[in-house]
């Protein structure tokens, strides 16, 4: 496996395109309108998707559950010949009020990635956990792995974006409100950013490969609002920088 060795920070890419002629009306078509079976005003289905092939991905972060208000659920659906059919309802596994697991999500064929952005981690409230799962040889999608940021700390947006890439064997997590801090714990850049890339082992789970952060520290920049992967290239989002 090649290591990555590009990054890109993006604020802000505008193309200009020669004008085109208006596609035929029967080159995209509706499919169906997919929603949840007992829906609630606040469950947000939908607030993150992903797909890939006959598998669809809906985070709704806002779904209560457990005795929880918005801990949040990924509701995995399945192409058939009737259309898509819920596969599987997850929810996370240390459900909290407001947790909002499902803010964003990620497919490479039997991984699942989700991030509960507001998930307490290593005690401390609102620091994020990025979750994954993996469907098995039976069918059934279990948990595989809790992902938490190296330095994990209140509001930090621990999973703000999420994407597979090398077909799944690495996994980028953007923290978009990291902070830079001194030897002393004190902040010297907030919101600077940062995006984790994770490297899955022989053992089958996923180890911290590389911490990318923004070349000059930049405060506000807010790196890691969006990434993608391609190859040994990561971009990463800074809206702010």
């Amino acid at each position: 496996m090649k290591p990555i060795k590009t990054l890109i920070c993006a604020t802000l890419v505008a193309l200009t395109l020669p004008a085109l002629a208006a596609p035929p009306a029967e080159l995209f078509e509706f499919e169906q309108r997919i929603s949840l079976e007992l829906a609630n005003d606040n469950d947000r289905l939908g607030y993150s998707a992903a797909i890939d092939g006959d598998r669809l991905v809906l985070g709704a972060p806002g779904v209560s559950g457990a005795g929880f208000q918005s801990s949040g659920a990924v509701y995995i659906y399945l192409r058939a010949s009737t259309g898509w059919e819920i596969e599987r309802e997850l929810e996370p596994g240390a459900p909290m009020n407001s947790g909002n697991f499902g803010d964003t999500v990620a497919i490479s064929g039997n991984l699942v990635a989700i991030s509960s952005t507001r998930e307490a981690a290593d005690t401390r409230p609102f620091t994020g956990a990025v979750y994954l799962y993996e469907r098995g040889s039976d069918g059934i999608w279990r948990e595989l792995q809790r992902l938490i940021s190296d330095q994990p700390d209140n509001q930090n947006s621990w999973g703000s974006a999420l994407a597979f890439g090398d077909a799944g064997e690495r996994l980028v997590i953007g923290e978009s409100s990291e902070d830079r801090r001194g030897a002393s714990n004190n902040i010297l850049d907030q919101d600077r950013g940062a995006v984790h890339v994770f490297v899955r082992g022989e053992d089958g789970t996923f180890s911290r490969e590389a911490k990318l952060t923004p070349s000059d520290n930049a405060r506000f920049a807010y790196m890691g609002t969006s990434v993608a992967i391609d190859g040994d290239t990561i971009i990463a989002g800074a809206p702010q920088r």
